[in-house]
């Protein structure tokens, strides 16, 4: 980036860093590492494979057993 043009750089530092995010976000792992990460922080050092399954496809669709809006 140029140091020169100080508004283009901050507009392209912008849209790079939510292209990033946006990448991240919607990445196939990111829900299970995120949920495995969770669980061990919060509960249990070492979660079984299905807890794992629930907790990230629950934060992939937004609800759990009815409670939620997705």
């Amino acid at each position: 980036m140029s140091v020169l043009n100080s508004e283009a750089t901050a507009r392209d530092a912008h849209y790079e860093t939510e292209a990033a995010l946006d990448h991240y976000f919607h990445h196939p792992n990111t829900p299970p590492f995120l949920a495995h990460r969770f669980i061990q922080r919060l509960t249990s050092s070492n979660p079984s494979p299905s807890y794992v399954e629930a907790v990230a496809t629950a934060f992939t669709d937004g609800s759990y057993d009815g409670i939620g809006n997705g």
